[in-house]
């Protein structure tokens, strides 16, 4: 933890760390909203966990990403192992509407996550602010990118086929041609391989809630839009994602 403290520190331009008695103190409550650079948040939560007392309780804003990968590295798979029996709650959001970005973005939802220091006993709550959901999952592996649809495998093969049918996902969501209907894509998640140009497997969607997202003619933003000759297919498209 001495370590983790220490880099938060020089992250934030303190010269000091914690000495003698400071690494022992224990709280009732920890609440953050720490950096995402780098995997910090996922430090701090683990550390947060070590912090509390034995009826504590914590709050951390962080990106959901390593809640929702379907393919996880070591690092989140330690992570969750570490916290998944703490974790109690998570609200997911879109983050652009809370923040001032300017030109950024982020490329995937955040989370509030509650955590508790005494392991829980009963399932997860998972509310989803983005599609207007509330369901429980059993542990954080099991939390569903598309809400509580059980169909929720079969949507992602159908948005990886779509994608796949132009060729590689660069030429898809950067389309080249003047199509009169497109489909915006407020965020989206998702690498494609260097190699083949295809989405790889961790790739998924979100809508925003209360936003047009089919637009006529090419929009000013086109990086993340897919583009269709018929409106209809368009509205196909986007019923596949909601």
């Amino acid at each position: 933890m001495k370590n983790l403290l220490k880099r938060l520190l020089n992250f934030f331009g303190f010269g000091s760390e914690p000495k003698g008695d400071d690494m022992k103190k224990k709280f009732d409550v920890v609440v953050g909203n720490p950096p995402y650079l780098r995997n910090l948040h996922l430090d701090l939560l683990q550390q947060s966990l070590q912090l509390l007392n034995n009826n504590g309780i914590g709050v951390l804003i962080q990106p959901a990403s390593w809640m929702l990968n379907e393919v996880p590295g070591q690092r989140i798979q330690k992570v969750v192992h570490d916290v998944d029996m703490h974790v109690v709650k998570s609200v997911l959001f879109n983050g652009q509407e809370h923040f001032d970005l300017q030109n950024d973005a982020f490329g995937i939802p955040l989370s509030i996550t509650f955590f508790q220091k005494e392991p829980r006993q009963n399932t997860i709550t998972v509310e989803d602010k983005i599609r207007g959901q509330t369901y429980t999952a059993n542990s954080i592996t099991e939390m569903n990118k598309f809400g509580d649809n059980e169909h929720y495998r079969a949507l992602r093969t159908t948005i990886l086929d779509l994608v796949k049918t132009q060729g590689s996902m660069a030429d898809h969501i950067n389309p080249k041609n003047n199509y009169p209907w497109y489909v915006c894509l407020p965020q989206i998640s998702g690498k494609a391989n260097n190699k083949t140009g295809l989405p790889m497997s961790n790739f998924y969607t979100f809508f925003s809630r209360n936003r047009q997202n089919i637009f006529e003619g090419k929009p000013e933003n086109a990086s993340r839009a897919f583009g269709f000759m018929l409106r209809e297919h368009a509205e196909n498209f986007e019923a596949c994602l909601l």
